[in-house]
């Protein structure tokens, strides 16, 4: 009676665990830690940071980004500015005594406009990041802007070099009517006066050599834009330029709110 238990027990088949091949049950934990790891990879990558994520307002951003590309053409622009201010003083300082000098006139008058041209219109050409999330590049009314600009820079350079050479001969010119004890530091005695158009010569020179600077700083912003052709940006970058330095929608103010919240203050006291 207890060897026929016995008997069944030895005679039952073997159980599913134990018909398992070892080779078969490593392979199988192997393939679970590769899908635990896969598992782990994906809920990580998320978290990977961006190549080139949307930056602050007012920071500086790395050198070669679409972003850093614009913002030292701007530095550019800032340079050109300043110095347009430069030709319009020593242009329009020129004009006066070129009546004496008419050949002189329409080239100074020229330098003139340039200048304010660029004084009013320059701050328009100022961006930080491109105009669509698609290219990194300006726009085509940028591009225009800054070849006219050039152009107009050019020209000066080329009204200054005749009206440099035109005036050279009158640099030295004394006014022989006129006697004067004041004519220099180290002089003593009488002498004749400088005339009008004399200083001509030194406005034709400032003239001269700031637009060239201004040709200069207009041709390094032109290559400092070259990069956005000579590199090659991810879309994700792109996406992440267009969003530098978008500012936070802000509340409303209300004149007139402000004016009764004022109004209740001082009326209470402050309370």
């Amino acid at each position: 009676m207890d060897r026929e238990p016995q008997t069944a027990l030895l005679g039952s088949p073997p159980s599913a665990a134990a018909a398992v091949h070892p080779e078969e049950t490593r392979q199988g934990l192997l393939s679970r830690d590769d899908n635990e790891l896969a598992d782990l990879g994906a809920k990580e990558a998320p978290e990977a940071a961006p190549l080139q994520g949307p930056l602050p307002t007012g920071r500086w951003a790395p050198a070669g980004s679409i972003n850093g590309t614009y913002q030292r053409a701007n530095l550019c622009l800032v340079a050109l500015w300043l110095l347009s201010f430069i030709v319009l003083g020593a242009s329009a300082s020129a004009l006066p005594p070129a009546m004496q000098l008419p050949e002189v006139i329409p080239l100074a008058a020229y330098a003139v406009a340039c200048s304010v041209v660029h004084i009013l219109l320059l701050f328009l050409q100022l961006r930080t990041k491109p105009a669509s999330s698609a290219s990194p590049r300006p726009p085509l009314s940028y591009l225009g802007g800054t070849a006219v600009s050039a152009v107009m820079w050019a020209g000066a350079v080329g009204c200054a070099v005749p009206m440099l050479l035109w005036t050279r001969r009158v640099r030295g010119e004394r006014d022989e009517s006129k006697t004067t004890y004041h004519c220099g530091k180290y002089s003593s005695g009488p002498c004749h006066p400088y005339t009008a158009r004399a200083v001509l010569f030194e406005r034709a020179v400032f003239v001269l050599v700031v637009s060239c600077l201004a040709l200069t700083a207009r041709l390094a912003q032109c290559y400092v834009l070259s990069g956005l052709w000579r590199r090659h940006f991810t879309p994700q970058e792109i996406k992440a330029a267009r969003l530098h330095d978008a500012p936070a929608p802000g509340p409303r103010m209300s004149l007139r709110q402000a004016w009764l919240d004022g109004w209740r203050q001082g009326w209470t006291g402050g309370k």
